[in-house]
């Protein structure tokens, strides 16, 4: 996962046709956006202080899980109705979760700064 990850976060055009064919990226994809809800959730401190940990961290599995389906659905659509393209809505759901790579990025950027200055 973290090999493919990488990968996303260089903009491997393969990877994604890759990811679009194997049945089984569907599981890392909703790792990865687990990764980015973590991402989300750590990065809203002063929330985190008037609300606490683990109503934040249900907000943004919530949130996160709602976009990502959301995402999905717009661009499997369109793609499946209007373009008449025979893709699974699977394949858009591995690709549309790596793609939220970025998102896990950010977490590291975060943690680089200052560690302590969260808590």
């Amino acid at each position: 996962m973290f090999k493919r990850m990488l990968r996303a976060a260089r903009f491997d055009p393969s990877l994604y046709r890759e990811v679009k064919d194997d049945p089984m990226a569907i599981i890392q994809a909703i790792g990865v956006v687990v990764l980015a809800n973590l991402a989300l959730a750590l990065s809203m401190t002063n929330y985190l202080r008037e609300q606490g940990l683990p109503r934040v961290i249900m907000f943004s599995v919530l949130l996160n899980l709602s976009g990502w389906l959301t995402y999905s659905l717009l661009g499997y659509l369109p793609s499946r109705y209007l373009l008449k393209r025979e893709q699974s809505f699977r394949s858009y759901l591995g690709v549309i979760g790596y793609a939220k790579v970025p998102e896990v990025l950010y977490l590291l950027l975060l943690l680089s700064q200052d560690p302590l200055s969260f808590w």
